[in-house]
This record gives structure tokens, C-alpha cells and sequence, in this order.
């Protein structure tokens, strides 16, 4: 069985990934990350679809600033949330 992803983990990675790309001074896309969790305080819909679209962003964005292991884990991410909307009916 698939390992769901719930919004307080997708939370707590928003801000994990918000302090690597700061301190690899990609600060407009820490900042949009950032901006993403504060949406963990609304709906998990919400939190699920602006995530989704930062977390595409930084993966197109910042190919060259993540180790193969932090792409494979945003991957991850990103599937994981595409697996709730599923789940909820969501786009």
C-alpha cells in the first residue's frame, strides 16, 4: 500500500526545502516555497494545490541546485500530492 501524504509531513518538507534552496541562494524560490506552507494553515486542499505548483517550479528551476537524492524526494513529493487529489477528488 502506497504511503499517503499527509499535509502536517507535506508542511514540515515545505520548510526543509525552503531552508535548502535559501541556503543555496535561491531566494525567490525558498520564498515561494515558503509561501506555499502558509497555506497549512488553510485547507489541505489549498496546501495541496499551491505545493504542487511551487514544487513543479523548483523542479524545473533548480535542476542544477539539488542533490540527486533531494530531486528524487521532490519527485516523491509531487506524486504524493497528486495521489491525494486523486484520493479527494481534486484536479
Amino acid at each position: 500500500m502506497e504511503e499517503r501524504l499527509l499535509a502536517n509531513a507535506l508542511y514540515q518538507y515545505l520548510l526543509e526545502l525552503s531552508e535548502i534552496l535559501k541556503n543555496r541562494r535561491a531566494e525567490h524560490l525558498s520564498e515561494a516555497v515558503q509561501f506555499a506552507s502558509r497555506f497549512a494553515s488553510g485547507s489541505t486542499t489549498e496546501l495541496y494545490a499551491e505545493s504542487r505548483i511551487i514544487l513543479n517550479k523548483v523542479l524545473d528551476e533548480a535542476e542544477n541546485l539539488l542533490t540527486v537524492d533531494e530531486k528524487r524526494e521532490l519527485k516523491k513529493k509531487i506524486s504524493g500530492i497528486n495521489s491525494e487529489f486523486e484520493r479527494i477528488g481534486g484536479a
